[in-house]
């Protein structure tokens, strides 16, 4: 049953009370002028389920507390406890889902860059043939899918094996400068990145080509 008006403030005062606080001082915590917490605690001031929130949160106590008085609904260290773990697993929950959207861009990214590199490779001619839409029709017809699949399973394999070179630099660059908002270095460095190809790379793009560019 809930408790009445004036037993929900002798409940308040000897809260406060117990916890040394001074009733000016729990006035700021409660966000209140002194004069309105006074007459308050005195019966003078309706007391509004916002306050009682406000007041609960302040004494580390439910509000079910202060209403009905049962004392098993004082929050306790152990309940605290809880509730901060449960908001540590939605934490851990969001940031896992945010780690495995930035790997998924990443690996997706590395694929799209990776068949325009050996596209260029393979089309040297490219950019007159798109300027003359009469040799569009010969783009298709020097393409070869299956040399294009070979060229971009050798490169990652040199990838895997750290054996870039200066020819992948313009790959690399491609790969990593649109995608600097993120940043790509503390979660591989965390251990949330684990494709090889990307680290490798990302590690190549820090120590050679990032130092070319402060240069100017």
């Amino acid at each position: 049953m809930i408790l009445s008006e004036y037993q929900i403030k002798e409940r308040i005062k000897t809260l406060r009370n117990a916890k040394g606080i001074k009733q000016a001082d729990f006035a700021k915590i409660v966000n209140v002028s002194q004069g309105a917490y006074s007459n308050l605690e005195g019966g003078n001031t309706e007391l509004t389920l916002d306050k009682v929130n406000r007041i609960a949160e302040a004494l580390d106590v439910n509000v079910e507390y202060l209403l009905f008085g049962n004392d098993e609904k004082i929050q306790t260290d152990t309940e605290k406890e809880s509730v901060i773990k449960e908001l540590e697993k939605e934490v851990q929950s969001i940031k896992k889902d945010f780690i495995s959207v930035i790997n998924s861009v990443l690996e997706n990214y590395l694929e799209v860059i990776l068949q325009g590199f050996v596209f260029r490779q393979q089309m040297p001619d490219l950019v007159p043939m798109l300027e003359d839409p009469n040799k569009w029709e010969n783009i298709i017809e020097s393409f070869n899918e299956d040399k294009m699949a070979i060229s971009i399973h050798k490169i990652k394999k040199d990838f895997k094996n750290n054996q870039i070179g200066t020819e992948h630099e313009f790959l690399i660059t491609s790969l990593f400068y649109p995608l600097s908002s993120i940043d790509i270095g503390f979660y591989i460095k965390e251990g949330y990145i684990k494709n090889i190809i990307i680290i490798n790379a990302f590690k190549y793009f820090e120590e050679k080509i990032l130092p070319q560019y402060s240069k100017f």
